[in-house]
């Protein structure tokens, strides 16, 4: 795999610049994964402290996903803006049709951001709600 084998790359192999991109590409997703985590995006930073715990094993990154991982276990709040986040992105794949379905969407979404008021997953269940409100106007 490519992460794995970066450091055993040498300049007389393949070239710096080679090297230097697959680095790149490692610091920018352990980058992208902390900023999820400090902007409350609990569950995009799980997802990606996962992935990358199992695709960068061995390399000097690795303990990054570690933390995250354990800063999330230890923060009480994550888990229910995890799950919310969840429930939102399950509302998002629906396949609303019926009116009684958009309503209880929006119900769900409404409920959503009113009890976790002030986290990601609010923020993210106002832009879902705005969403199937013009998936709806769409189908008249």
């Amino acid at each position: 795999m490519a992460l794995s084998e970066s450091d055993k790359i040498t300049e007389k192999d393949i070239g710096a610049d080679l090297k230097r991109t697959i680095q790149g590409q490692i610091g920018g997703r352990v980058s992208s994964m902390k900023s999820a985590f400090q902007e409350g995006d609990f569950l995009t930073a799980l997802e990606s402290a996962t992935d990358l715990e199992k695709d960068l094993a061995g390399l000097p990154e690795a303990p990054e996903a570690g933390k995250v991982l354990a800063e999330l276990k230890a923060n009480k709040n994550s888990q229910p803006v995890i799950s919310a986040q969840k429930k939102i992105r399950a509302i998002l794949e629906q396949k609303l049709g019926k009116r009684r379905e958009y309503e209880k969407a929006s119900s769900d979404l409404k409920e959503i951001a009113a009890d976790l008021k002030g986290t990601y997953a609010a923020k993210e269940a106002e832009t879902a709600l705005t969403t199937i409100t013009k998936r709806k106007e769409a189908t008249r």
